[in-house]
């Protein structure tokens, strides 16, 4: 019998072997304090996943949402650019809102995301000082304000997100806490191999045995 030992885990991956642990210990009396503490940094690493999980969740909805919007009037400006209009002022107005978009080309999607919403910024500020009334009939400028819309929806969520990341300050992210349960586990593990050195215990067997068969599944 040997000092059961942690395999190297992903974040997911320790919250489940931690869940596991505690469920298979919970009725040896003998793991009450590393049980405890184990209970206790779990719960904070678990604070610390829901926080970024929804941190990445929400900005990578808020992102998919304005670059489809982004891709479609970029889409839509190029084959507009097709039509032949026979009017000088409409051929104006179209080869001009082509080339502010080309100058920033569809890349933008492949931008970090306080780059794209920079570069969205000045796109929406570029377009603006332009007369696109001419091509009122293309339904081009109805993308405008919608891309505007998702890129501020956007902006407003990075801004909510640090606000309350300041105010709640005491959830640490899961990947700052994980050494401490990493250390509450192998304390616990630690625990069994000592008590199995001098008792004859059953229970204490037969957790070590589950524990033994819930790592090497990890590996």
């Amino acid at each position: 019998m040997e000092l059961l030992s942690l395999p190297r885990l992903r974040n997911h991956q320790l919250q489940t072997v931690s869940e596991n642990t505690i469920k298979i210990c919970a009725e040896l009396t003998q793991l009450k304090a590393p049980l405890e503490t184990l209970t206790q940094k779990l719960d904070l690493f678990k604070g610390g996943m829901t926080k970024e999980q929804a941190s990445a969740a929400s900005k990578k909805e808020l992102d998919n949402a304005r670059d489809v919007l982004v891709s479609g009037f970029i889409k839509g400006v190029r084959i507009e650019s097709a039509f032949p209009y026979t009017d000088t002022t409409s051929k104006e107005a179209i080869n001009a809102l082509l080339k502010v978009v080309n100058n920033y080309g569809t890349g933008i999607a492949r931008l970090s995301y306080n780059e794209e919403s920079a570069a969205l910024d000045n796109l929406l500020a570029d377009i603006s000082k332009l007369d696109i009334t001419p091509l009122a009939d293309s339904g081009l400028a109805r993308w405008i304000p919608l891309i505007e819309q998702a890129n501020n929806n956007f902006k407003e969520a990075v801004s909510d997100y640090i606000s309350e990341s300041a105010k709640s300050s005491a959830v640490e992210s899961a990947t700052d806490v994980a050494p401490a349960l990493l250390d509450a586990l192998e304390a616990l593990y630690a625990m069994i191999y000592a008590y199995l050195k001098i008792e004859n215990s059953e229970e204490l067997k037969e957790a070590y045995t589950q524990l033994q068969i819930l790592l090497e599944s990890y590996k």
